[in-house]
């Protein structure tokens, strides 16, 4: 069964960005650098400080993957894979990377939000790969496999159902 909600649908109007042509937030994504500090902006908003995200700043979601990451290291640490399907800004990719996974990679269909990724990662020190794509496009395979976003959108397109 295909599902076609037009942009003049409420609850699917509400949400997407009209002046945006790409991606589906309505936030569009941002990122300063200065100092060695990596602020982003947009669907996801978080600091990097001195190559540590900045805890404070974020969500009580991302600070319970991060404490379970981190007290559950022989399963997701050292030696270890992550690919993020639709990371956004790349938020859990540089939580994760700093629990000590040895590969991350994120995918986003958002070619903005991953140049952002690709950004904050150089400005950071903190080793993520991004790619612009579907989960077809991450070229290898993984240990863990996180898909936050799928909740995400089932949520935004089925709010007015």
């Amino acid at each position: 069964m295909t599902m076609s909600i037009p942009s003049t649908h409420p609850g699917f109007a509400s949400y997407v960005d009209p002046e945006r042509k790409v991606g589906s937030q309505s936030e569009s994504p941002g990122i300063a650098i200065a100092d060695g500090s990596v602020a982003v902006t947009g669907y996801q908003s978080f600091n990097i400080v001195s190559g540590h995200v900045d805890l404070n700043g974020i969500g009580q979601k991302y600070k319970t993957i991060f404490g379970y990451f981190n007290a559950n290291r022989r399963l997701f640490g050292p030696g270890n894979s992550l690919l993020d399907i639709g990371c956004s800004s790349g938020l859990l990719c540089f939580l994760a990377k700093e629990s000590g996974f040895d590969s991350v990679t994120g995918v986003d269909h958002d070619p903005e939000y991953v140049s952002i990724l690709k950004s904050a990662a150089v400005a950071s020190g903190l080793e993520v790969n991004a790619i612009v794509g579907d989960w077809k496009s991450a070229p290898d395979t993984y240990d863990v496999v996180t898909v936050l976003a799928l909740v995400h959108w089932i949520f935004s397109l089925t709010a007015s159902e």
